[in-house]
C-alpha cells in the first residue's frame, strides 16, 4: 500500500533530512546528494520562481547526455514519485521550466530558525526573548547543507548567514542567562556552541566569563588555555582578548607575601588538579625532570569519548567524564581536556596494576551513567 503524507519537513542545518511524519524520505548523513535531490534542494531554494530547464540541466550536469530534457524530465518524474503526498503538489510544470509552489504543505528549519531570532528581537520581556532564542539555538545542528560537496556561491552566503544568526542567538542567550545569574545554564548553552564552532572567540569568552561569575576561576584559566591551544594549531590569529584573560588572573603585587597571593588565588577547587593544556604540559615536563632524581614511576594516560555527535549528548558526556575522574583520581594527578573528547591525565609515583585499577573504574562509573549505546569511552597509557 502506498503512504502519502500530509506535510513536508526539511531539515538543512546540518545533517540534510526530507520526512514525511513517520518517514525518512532521504537522509544526507555518510552519503552525498543524488542528482534528484540536487535538483529538489535548488528548486526549493528558488521557491515560487521558475528555473528553466536549460538552468537545471547544466545545475544537475546533464549537458552530456543523449537527451538531457528527457533526462531532467525523468529526475523530476522520480522525485515527485519520492514525495508521496495527498493534496499538495510541490514541484510544478512552468512553460519551459519548473518551481517549487511556495503554497504547498512543508515546513523548512531555515524559515523557523530566522523567524525565533526575529521574535526574540521584537519582544521586550526578557523571558520570553531568552525562550525564543533557545529555540533557535536548538534546531542548529550545523553549517547549512554541512557535508555535502556543494559550494556554489549561493550555498557559501547562506552558511555564513545562518552561522552568524547561530552565532547571535547563541551570545543573546548567553547574555539574558547572564543577567539572571543563571551561570550553570550559560556555561551549558556556550560549551555545545563551541561543539559546533570551536573557532568562534565570541563564545570561549562568553564561557569564560559564565565560569568566573559562577566561582570558578580555575575552570575559566583552563578554558582560557583551551581557546588559545586550540586557535594556535589552526594558525589562526590570538584574539588580544584572551591574552587580556591570561594576564587578568596575575595581576597582583607580590612585595609583601607572595604565599598569601598564591595561596587565594583559587585557581584548584576540584578533588584533583585540572587544568588547561598549556598548565599541564610544564607540569608533565616538570615531573619528568622529578622522576630521574626520584626514581618515582610517572604515567600518562589518554581517554577519548566516542560516539555521539549531538553537541547537547557530547556535553553531557564530557561533564559525566570530568565528574567521574574527579571522583575516582588521586589528589596529586594532573588532568586536562587538550580538545573536545580528548583528555589527558599525568599519574605519579603509581605502579601499572594501580593504573589498570582507576581506569576500568573511570569507565565502569561513565557507562553507569551514559548509555555505552550512546556513546562510550577508550584509553590507553604509557609509562614516561
Amino acid at each position: 500500500m502506498t503512504v502519502h503524507y500530509r506535510k513536508l519537513y526539511i531539515y538543512t542545518l546540518g545533517n540534510f533530512l526530507v520526512r514525511g511524519e513517520n518517514e525518512i524520505l532521504f537522509s544526507g548523513e555518510n552519503k552525498y546528494l543524488n542528482k534528484r535531490w540536487r535538483l529538489f534542494l535548488h528548486l526549493l531554494f528558488n521557491k515560487g520562481n521558475k528555473v528553466t530547464d536549460n538552468e537545471l540541466i547544466k545545475e544537475l550536469d546533464l549537458e552530456e547526455n543523449v537527451e538531457p530534457h528527457q533526462s531532467l524530465r525523468a529526475l523530476v518524474y522520480r522525485l515527485r514519485k519520492d514525495l508521496k503526498f495527498t493534496n499538495s503538489k510541490f514541484i510544478l510544470s512552468d512553460q519551459g521550466g519548473y518551481l517549487f509552489n511556495p503554497q504547498s504543505h512543508f515546513w523548512l528549519d531555515t524559515e523557523y530558525f530566522s523567524g525565533m531570532i526575529k521574535k526574540a528581537k521584537g519582544v521586550k520581556e526578557k523571558h520570553s526573548s531568552l525562550n525564543f532564542y533557545q529555540e533557535a539555538v536548538n534546531l542548529y545542528k550545523g553549517k547549512f547543507l554541512e557535508n555535502q560537496q556543494l559550494t556554489n556561491v549561493k550555498i557559501n552566503k547562506l552558511r555564513e548567514k545562518y552561522q552568524e544568526l547561530y552565532k547571535e542567538a547563541v551570545t543573546q542567550a548567553g547574555m539574558i542567562l547572564m543577567e539572571q545569574k543563571d551561570y550553570e545554564r550559560a556555561i551549558d548553552i556556550y560549551e555545545e556552541a563551541l561543539q559546533l564552532n570551536p573557532l568562534c572567540v565570541d563564545f570561549y569568552t562568553g564561557l569564560i566569563e559564565g565560569y568566573k561569575k559562577s566561582g570558578r576561576p580555575d575552570l575559566a584559566l583552563t578554558k582560557t588555555e583551551e581557546a588559545m591551544l586550540y586557535l594556535k594549531n589552526t594558525n589562526l590569529p590570538m584574539p588580544e582578548n584572551l591574552n587580556t584573560e591570561i594576564n587578568n588572573f596575575f595581576q597582583a603585587d607580590i612585595s609583601e607575601n607572595p604565599a598569601d597571593i598564591l595561596e587565594n588565588n583559587k585557581l584548584c577547587r576540584g578533588e584533583t588538579f585540572e587544568c588547561g593544556p598549556m598548565t599541564f604540559s610544564s607540569i608533565y615536563s616538570l615531573e619528568k625532570r622529578r622522576s630521574k632524581r626520584t626514581d618515582k614511576d610517572i604515567y600518562l594516560v589518554h581517554l577519548k569519548i566516542n560516539g555521539t555527535q549531538s553537541p547537547a549528548k557530547l556535553t553531557k558526556a564530557e561533564k559525566i567524564l570530568r565528574n567521574t575522574i574527579n571522583k575516582n583520581l588521586r589528589e596529586n594527578d594532573v588532568v586536562t581536556c587538550w580538545k573536545p573528547r580528548y583528555y589527558l591525565i599525568l599519574l605519579v609515583d603509581i605502579v601499572p596494576e594501580a593504573v589498570d585499577k582507576i581506569l576500568k573504574r573511570i569507565r565502569k562509573v561513565y557507562n553507569d551513567n551514559f548509555s555505552p549505546a550512546e556513546t562510550s569511552i577508550s584509553y590507553s597509557y604509557q609509562k614516561i
